[in-house]
């Protein structure tokens, strides 16, 4: 089981998306500089890009 980011429910490791709050589970990255950021960030914790 995959926790959510979002609520933390438990998920199949093969969900994109979370059966419980509908959030994204596949991991996003920054278009600026590539680093792996949560799904529901904001802002790049790298280099603060916009993510939305």
């Amino acid at each position: 089981m995959v926790p959510c980011p979002a609520c933390r429910q438990g998920n199949d490791a093969a969900a994109r998306y979370c059966q419980h709050c509908g959030n994204g589970l596949v991991p996003a990255y920054c278009r600026q500089c590539g680093q792996r950021v949560m799904a529901t960030a904001k802002f790049c914790g790298e280099c603060g890009s916009g993510l939305r």
